[in-house]
Parts: C-alpha cells; sequence; structure tokens
C-alpha cells in the first residue's frame, strides 16, 4: 500500500525467486517532507521504516538493503 496512488514510481532491476531490486525513481513523499523543509523528518518517518522491515523475521529470511534515498537526497536514477 506505501506505493498505492503513484506514490512511488521505480524500476525493476533484477527479479527471479532469489531477489528483487529496485530504483525508487520518484517518490511522492520526499517531495512533499522537502516542500515543508522537513527531509530529514521524512527520512526518519517514512525511509527508516525500510531497514527495519520486520515482516522479514517473520515470513521468510529476507535481506532488505538500502544504500540512498531520494529524501536524503539521491538523484533520481
Amino acid at each position: 500500500m506505501f506505493a498505492a496512488g503513484d506514490a512511488l514510481k521505480y524500476r525493476v532491476i533484477k527479479k527471479t525467486p532469489d531477489a528483487l531490486e529496485l530504483n525508487v525513481t520518484e517518490c511522492r513523499y520526499a517531495e512533499f517532507y522537502k516542500k515543508i523543509g522537513a527531509p530529514e523528518l521524512g527520512f526518519s518517518l517514512t525511509c527508516s521504516g525500510d531497514t527495519d522491515f520486520s515482516v522479514q523475521k517473520v515470513l521468510v529470511p529476507t535481506r532488505l538493503t538500502v544504500t540512498q534515498t531520494i529524501m536524503q537526497g539521491a538523484g533520481r536514477l
């Protein structure tokens, strides 16, 4: 649901039974927090949840790696 309503636009880099790699190219959450002058708050409330990803501990052994975020100033890929 996080990407509902085109909140995120992304490109699939790799999709196999063992891996899914995405590049987020647009993020409405980042646009909102930048507009109100609070990208650090946006990172804390929105992006940091990605690194916790507690579902992985329950369902399937998974590793989620976030290397950079638009919220923290990464360019759009």
